[in-house]
């Protein structure tokens, strides 16, 4: 299953560098799924960020933030939270 969420999410990357935001937020939801069911913390931290990075609505980008916080936080990947704080400001 993980190898499953990494190419999908592999193929929100490519939406995105197409510039495609809507296949993008599909394809990262859809991994994001998949990183739930088997509680993978660093992927659903950088799944989590790219949906924030591609929010519609601050309340959206809020949710996004903190729940990859929270993914990382696990795993105390503190230098990735310092980045996700350094690009969204502390709205956790």
């Amino acid at each position: 299953m993980l190898a499953e969420a990494n190419c999908i999410k592999g193929l929100g990357d490519i939406a995105l560098a197409r510039s495609d935001q809507n296949d993008a937020r599909a394809r990262y939801g859809q991994a994001l799924k998949l990183y739930q069911r088997i509680s993978e913390p660093y992927s659903l931290g950088i799944t989590h960020r790219q949906l924030a990075r591609l929010a519609f609505d601050t309340d959206e980008k809020k949710c996004h933030v903190v729940a990859a916080i929270a993914a990382w936080q696990q795993i105390k990947r503190d230098d990735l939270i310092a980045e996700i704080k350094s690009e969204f400001g502390d709205i956790s």
